[in-house]
């Protein structure tokens, strides 16, 4: 497990994200429930998956999100 997590570590960040809303999407509801996580969350995890799929959400890659912190932390 350890290599793979190297290995997906390793990939460019949009790959990363490709592979994060795959395997999000592979899931149901029955997969992901944990009493811990309201139902209303998961729900909402797998809503923004499938918007990401479809292409309506604005994605960013990590390094415009490290620029944009950046920029709000010196208040530019």
């Amino acid at each position: 497990m350890n290599e793979l997590k190297r290995t997906i570590l390793d990939m460019p960040a949009a790959e990363r994200l490709q592979l994060a809303t795959f395997i999000l999407a592979s899931l149901s509801p029955e997969d992901v429930f944990e009493p811990s996580i309201p139902e209303a969350w998961i729900l909402e995890a797998r809503l923004e998956a499938e918007r990401m799929k479809k292409g309506e959400v604005p994605l960013k890659s990590w390094e415009e999100v490290k620029a944009e912190i950046k920029a709000e932390k010196h208040g530019l």
